[in-house]
């Protein structure tokens, strides 16, 4: 089987590692070796330009399904009303739309350059979507309220780089009771849970008190949360306590997460997916990224869903988190949109850098500078819109 040499002028082989003119030898889709030198066997030189070849980028939290509702809902109603009109417009809009829009956004993913996602689903309409499209990661099928049922995850059914899990949706949604059983059989499978904690001040006014206005509208919707072992120190406290907290938890947002928190999810291996964009428009708070990369816990990105933010692409978050935190690297911006999402999603093995056995998938962004790390720091801060060349096999 023949090779084909991708080449440019810098190639971001890891966040730590950019090399200068070298070349991506591939074959049978995966890279063999990058070198200076072009192989014997090669058959195609690709030379892409003087710009720079990143891995390819992981979005470790999205909402395919919530596509349509892009533009429908302001940012600035406040979280509870915000929800409310969110599940009332998603009950009426007809289903084969619902579906079409995700179709269409998981298009619009990929060519941004992601090669895996986290997809999270309550309606389970984007399942079929996920196994078709190229798109590796992870599927999760979301739960929430008290229902308990007899859960198992098929490990049969998933595919190379593409697995089906359980997400809770939250603490303030979900059960203690559901969250262990959920927590319980993705640990049996050996997969990703995720869940989204500490979010919203209503999240922790509701978790601290037992009161407020989230217990007000689960009152509402008919959701008994008298045995949910609340008030609590805090929603990440309260998951500790319930040993949901591991390496293979991967807790969304932490928006309103102390500083107390943070330790602890240090301590327990869990991964945080930072989701900026959608917690400045949905709350007007971001969380302590600065804190969360001192403490080194492995951080990833996410967009969260088209109903909160413009765009899924990653590259819009590392250009949003470098304008409000000067102190955060550009290494570590491509580690958190690349490599730390691999690693969270369990699929490290074959995504997140550019070596020898890994799949080809990396993106080509055409900056200007002449200097190596002038160049990482361009492509993980600047806007390309269409210029960027995504190589995924």
């Amino acid at each position: 089987m023949s090779i084909t040499a991708y080449k440019a002028r810098f190639i971001a082989v890891s966040p730590q590692n950019i090399l200068e003119n070298r070349y991506i030898n591939i074959k049978a889709g995966a890279v063999i070796e990058i070198s200076t030198r072009i192989l014997p066997q090669t058959a195609r030189i690709i030379n892409l330009g003087d710009g720079i070849i990143i891995p390819a980028l992981i979005n470790t939290h999205t909402h395919l399904e919530l596509s349509a509702f892009k533009n429908k809902i302001p940012y600035n109603y406040g979280f509870k009303k915000w929800v409310k009109t969110l599940l009332e417009k998603r009950e009426n809009t007809d289903k084969k739309n619902l579906i079409n829009a995700a179709k269409t956004t998981a298009t619009r993913l990929l060519n941004t350059g992601c090669a895996a996602c986290a997809e999270v689903s309550t309606l389970k309409i984007t399942k079929q979507i996920f196994t078709k499209s190229p798109l590796a990661g992870v599927w999760f099928e979301e739960k929430l309220k008290n229902n308990l049922s007899d859960f198992k995850i098929d490990k049969t059914e998933a595919q190379k780089n593409k697995y089906y899990s359980y997400a809770g949706h939250a603490p303030h949604t979900t059960s203690p009771l559901l969250l262990a059983q959920l927590k319980k059989q993705t640990e049996k499978a050996s997969l990703p849970f995720s869940i989204h904690t500490a979010e919203s001040a209503e999240e922790i006014e509701f978790i601290t008190t037992a009161k407020g206005k989230w217990a007000d509208f689960l009152t509402e919707r008919k959701i008994d949360y008298k045995n949910w072992g609340i008030p609590a120190k805090s929603p990440v406290q309260y998951l500790y306590n319930l040993n949901i907290l591991n390496p293979r938890t991967i807790l969304v947002h932490l928006t309103f997460a102390t500083e107390e928190d943070l330790c602890i999810i240090k301590n327990s291996g869990a991964n945080i997916c930072l989701c900026p964009r959608s917690n400045q428009n949905l709350h007007g708070r971001l969380p302590n990224i600065e804190k969360i990369t001192q403490l080194g816990i492995n951080a990833s990105l996410g967009t969260d869903s088209l109903a909160s933010v413009d765009t899924l692409d990653i590259l819009d978050e590392t250009a949003f988190i470098a304008k409000k935190y000067s102190a955060i690297s550009a290494e570590n911006l491509l580690a958190m949109a690349t490599i730390n999402g691999a690693k969270a999603l369990g699929i490290e093995k074959y995504y997140g850098t550019i070596e020898k056995g890994k799949k080809a998938s990396f993106l080509y962004l055409p900056v200007k500078e002449a200097d190596k790390k002038a160049a990482l720091k361009a492509a993980v801060t600047k806007q390309f819109n269409g210029e960027r060349v995504f190589i995924n096999y």
